[in-house]
């Protein structure tokens, strides 16, 4: 954390120059935003009230079967292995399941692949080196140059958005799912007046730790994709360069997640306007899907440039640099 407000007035100062510096670098509109618009962001979701109903009722469900039958006592061996065996028409639609999940594993794949690779490209080419050296000096880079950069990067930037989606989902179960199963007999039943002092004790806290771990592990995407691009690292060690960078540079990373929070909200609220005028002016219905993905789009390149800039703040070594440190060679870290 900064050691005092003078401190983070100035940092927070800088970053935000530095993303004016990005905003006026990518502003020109042009196919690269349809690789923003693929480009790892953050979405904050503040809907934690309706979470514990599924579970909930999941673990309802659970005791009252297992209250029925030790009650009960009724099922033997014989006759729950009786219950337990397929069907021919479960055969078959087990069969159909796996050549349903064999066909998108044939073509998801490719296709999160080639995601992966417009992800490794876009962090490659929105260093303001890269957007100078591009296809179109002067321009807008062109997607197919955005391709040709991830060259190569494809399964590594798939491993480290598996690992951090991984990361996310442990966390989710941990901060949400334990404490539903421990509280929902107090949460189910009631109205919301009722039990809304509780609620505020047992979500708020989570909501903010959610939001908080959220952009720790976009910023760490982030710094891990340019580390990759920039020393041609392996997602294990781009990770690992990424969290060094965030926890050596402690006050240049938390105006980064502030200003990162601020963009996150007014480009939700700018996007939730839309969505208003378009319910209430339906002739502005395709227009508002324009404008949302052309901004959403802009967003994506605009985070990337943002985050470059960053990486190199913080000290992350780039292909340039002819100097030792972290990361000038992809067999450290």
């Amino acid at each position: 954390m900064p050691k005092g407000p003078n401190q983070l007035g100035a940092h927070l100062k800088e970053v935000i120059d530095s993303l004016i510096d990005s905003a006026r670098q990518v502003a020109i509109p042009g196919w690269i935003w349809i690789a923003g618009l693929l480009y790892p962001g953050i979405e904050l979701s503040l809907e934690l009230g309706n979470l514990h109903e599924p579970v909930a009722q999941f673990g309802g469900a659970v005791i009252e079967f297992d209250a029925e039958e030790t009650q009960s006592g009724s099922l033997s061996l014989k006759g729950l292995w009786e219950e337990l065996s397929p069907s021919e028409d479960l055969q078959v639609s087990l069969l159909g399941l796996s050549f349903s999940f064999l066909f998108l594993l044939l073509i998801g794949v490719p296709l999160l692949l080639a995601v992966s690779r417009l992800h490794a490209g876009l962090a490659a080419c929105t260093s303001p080196e890269s957007w100078q050296r591009s296809d179109r000096p002067g321009k807008t880079p062109s997607l197919s140059f955005v391709w040709e950069r991830g060259e190569g990067m494809s399964w590594s930037s798939f491993g480290v958005s598996v690992l951090l989606g991984l990361m996310r989902i442990i966390a989710f179960l941990l901060l949400v799912g334990a404490p539903v199963l421990f509280f929902q007999g107090v949460l189910t039943g009631g109205s919301l007046e009722e039990r809304g002092a509780l609620f505020a004790v047992i979500y708020l806290p989570l909501a903010g730790v959610l939001i908080l771990y959220s952009l720790v592990l976009g910023a760490l995407h982030q710094l891990a994709l340019h580390s990759l691009v920039e020393n041609r690292r392996g997602m294990t060690s781009a990770l690992r360069h990424a969290w060094r960078l965030l926890r050596v540079n402690t006050q240049e990373s938390f105006s980064h997640l502030l200003i990162e929070l601020s963009c996150v909200l007014i480009l939700s609220l700018v996007v939730m306007a839309l969505g208003l005028s378009a319910a209430f002016f339906c002739f502005l219905a395709p227009i508002g899907v324009l404008a949302t993905l052309a901004l959403r789009g802009f967003a994506g390149v605009l985070r990337a440039a943002f985050w470059a800039r960053a990486y190199r703040r913080m000290g992350g070594a780039t292909s340039t640099d002819r100097l030792g440190g972290i990361g000038a060679s992809p067999s450290q870290g």
